[in-house]
C-alpha cells in the first residue's frame, strides 16, 4: 500500500545526495504537480512540489525513507494537544495531549502519520492501529460529555470566560497530564491556535514555566 510524507526542505537535500550517490533510476513525471519520479527495482517514489513524497512501502524504499528523515534533538519530548468536538450536538468534547521523543515521532513519520485532514478514512484506520500502543503510555485524554459540558460552560459563562477560555483549560489538563508522565526537561509544545493569548496564560501554569 503506498504510502505518503510530508519531507522538509533539509530532508529533500538528502534525497537529492542519496540520488546522485547511488544512481538511481529516475522516469519522467506525469503531471505539473510532480517534482520527481524514481522508479528503480523495488523502490518507487513521486515527490510533489508540495512538499509531499509518496512510496510504494516496499522494504526498500522505507529504507530510503528512513535515511533521509531526519529527528529534531533540540527538545526532548514534542508534546502536541488537539480537540474535537467542541460544535457537536450529542458528542462530548476530547481534547488529547500526546508526549513523543525525536525518535517516536520519527517513527511515526515512517508510517505516514501528518495531519489527519489530509488522510484518508482508509488511511486513518490504518494508522490508528499504529498510533494506539505507540502513544498508549505517553498519552493523556480529557472528555467532557454534554452534561459535563454544560455544566462547565455555564460556570465559566458566569466567570464572564468563553468557550476559548474552557478549551484552553481543557488543554492545560491534558498537557499538565502528559508532563506529569514525561516529566521532559526541554520540551516543545504545539497546540491548535484557537485562541493564542488565552492558551499562552494557560501554558505559564504548567510545571515547566
Amino acid at each position: 500500500m503506498p504510502i505518503s510524507i510530508n519531507i522538509s526542505l533539509e530532508e529533500l537535500e538528502k534525497l537529492k545526495d542519496y540520488i546522485l550517490k547511488t544512481g538511481l533510476k529516475r522516469v519522467p513525471i506525469t503531471n505539473e504537480y510532480e517534482l520527481l519520479r524514481i522508479s528503480d527495482k523495488n523502490i518507487q517514489i513521486v515527490l510533489y512540489r508540495t512538499g509531499k513524497l509518496v512510496h510504494n512501502g516496499s522494504e526498500e524504499s522505507r529504507r530510503l525513507i528512513r535515511l533521509i528523515l531526519q529527528a529534531d534533538y533540540e527538545y526532548d519530548y514534542l508534546i502536541g494537544s488537539d480537540e474535537v468536538g467542541k460544535g457537536e450536538w450529542y458528542g462530548p468534547l476530547v481534547v488529547v495531549s500526546v508526549a513523543l521523543t525525536p525518535d517516536q515521532l520519527l517513527y511515526l513519520r515512517e508510517f505516514g502519520v501528518r495531519d489527519s485532514k489530509l488522510l484518508s478514512k482508509s488511511e486513518l484506520k490504518k494508522l490508528a492501529m499504529i498510533l494506539g500502543p505507540a502513544t498508549e503510555k505517553c498519552r493523556k485524554e480529557v472528555v467532557l460529555m454534554p452534561e459535563k459540558y454544560n455544566e462547565l460552560y455555564e460556570q465559566f459563562e458566569e466567570e464572564g470566560k468563553s468557550l476559548n477560555d474552557l478549551l484552553a483549560w481543557a488543554h492545560g489538563v491534558a498537557i499538565n497530564g502528559v508532563l506529569a508522565i514525561v516529566e521532559p526537561k526541554k520540551p516543545k509544545i504545539v497546540i491548535d491556535k484557537f485562541d493564542a493569548k488565552k492558551m499562552d496564560l494557560r501554558l505559564e501554569r504548567l510545571r515547566i514555566t
